[in-house]
C-alpha cells in the first residue's frame, strides 16, 4: 500500500513551494509521510533551492523539482 498526503494538502505544500504564503519564521516546515521532520530556509526557497534539512540529524537532502520533493513524501507541516 502506497501511503499519499490528501490532495489538500499537496496543493497548499505546492502553493508554498511556490512562495504563495506569508512566512512566519526564517523557516518553512516540512513533514515526511513516514518519518520525522524537515526544514527548508526561506532563503533557500526563495533562491529556488530545495534542500530539506532533516530537524533530527541535520542532513540536508537536495530535490530538483517540487514533483520530486512531494514525490519523496514531504508535505508543508
Amino acid at each position: 500500500m502506497n501511503e499519499t498526503w490528501s490532495d489538500d494538502l499537496i496543493a497548499e505544500t505546492r502553493e508554498v513551494l511556490n512562495l504563495q504564503f506569508l512566512p512566519f519564521s526564517d523557516f518553512v516546515h516540512f513533514k515526511h509521510i513516514k518519518d520525522g521532520y524537515g526544514k527548508i530556509s526561506l532563503t533557500n526557497l526563495i533562491a529556488g533551492k530545495l534542500i530539506i534539512q532533516d530537524s533530527e540529524t541535520d542532513i540536508e537532502t537536495t530535490y530538483n523539482t517540487h514533483d520530486e520533493l512531494i514525490e519523496a513524501g514531504w508535505a508543508i507541516d
